[in-house]
């Protein structure tokens, strides 16, 4: 996830002003938006991928692997609601 990164052309996205941090808050949720629909299905994509699911949710020492994807699966609905965070992070508007 560290690696992610969308990069979108402002004046692509708003005419008539606006500045980058609302833009790229508007796209935040648009992403959240998205995600929400179907998160789950998110969910499922990233845990299925192991490099990313190390990279975006940590085991932790002495924890299984079911263990594991249950915190996971709760810290990445966390993640997906709150906007704040550093999941949509991956979001940069030049």
């Amino acid at each position: 996830m560290a690696e992610l990164e969308y990069v979108f052309q402002s004046e692509k996205l708003y005419k008539g002003g606006g500045t980058t941090l609302s833009l790229e808050q508007g796209l935040a949720n648009r992403f959240k938006k998205l995600i929400s629909n179907d998160v789950e299905g998110f969910f499922n994509v990233i845990w299925g991928n192991t490099a990313l699911r190390g990279s975006l949710i940590p085991q932790r020492p002495l924890e299984s692997i079911s263990q594991w994807e249950i915190r996971a699966k709760s810290e990445f609905t966390t993640m997906v609601n709150s906007l704040n965070g550093d999941f949509f992070k991956f979001i940069k508007v030049r």
